[in-house]
C-alpha cells in the first residue's frame, strides 16, 4: 500500500491467509452483530449463473489496525453463485482493506472496483505531471 501511496495512487487489497493476523482481526469484527458498517449488493445474471455480491464496509477498525496506517476502510465481500442448470450454490467470503476514504469509495464503488480488477477495460493509469 505504501508504494502505491507514494506514487499518488490508492489501493484496494484482498486480505488472504498470507496476512493471518489481519484476517483474524477482520473476520470477528464483521461477525459481531453490533458492528457498525454500511452495505450494498449487486445481482448479475450471466453465463447460466446468478451471482449476488454483497459488501459491508466500515471505518471503525482504522485506529485499531495500527500496522496498516494507510487503511481508510475495511470490508467483507460475500459472493454467492448459483448455477441455474444444476441449482448448486456456492459462497465465498473475502475481506478487503483500502486506502480509499468513504467519500472516495462508497460500498457500490468498492464492489465495482473489485469486480473491475478482472477487466482490462477497468484498469486506468494516472500520471502525476
Amino acid at each position: 500500500m505504501q508504494c502505491v501511496d507514494a506514487l499518488g495512487g490508492k489501493s484496494v487489497l484482498t486480505v488472504k491467509n498470507n496476512q493471518p493476523t489481519l484476517y483474524a482481526d477482520l473476520a470477528p469484527y464483521f461477525a459481531d452483530p453490533h458492528a457498525s458498517f454500511i452495505q450494498d449488493a449487486t445481482l448479475d445474471l450471466h453465463r447460466g449463473r446468478i451471482e449476488k455480491r454483497s459488501i459491508r464496509v466500515s471505518t471503525e477498525m482504522n485506529a485499531y489496525l495500527m500496522d496498516w496506517p494507510l487503511v481508510e476502510q475495511v470490508a467483507e465481500l460475500t459472493r454467492t453463485v448459483t448455477v441455474r442448470k444444476t441449482g448448486i450454490t456456492s459462497q465465498e467470503v473475502a475481506y478487503l482493506i483500502t486506502a480509499l476514504t468513504a467519500a472516495e469509495a462508497s460500498p457500490r464503488r468498492l464492489l465495482d472496483l473489485v469486480r473491475g480488477h478482472w477487466s482490462i477495460g477497468a484498469i486506468r493509469f494516472r500520471r502525476n505531471e
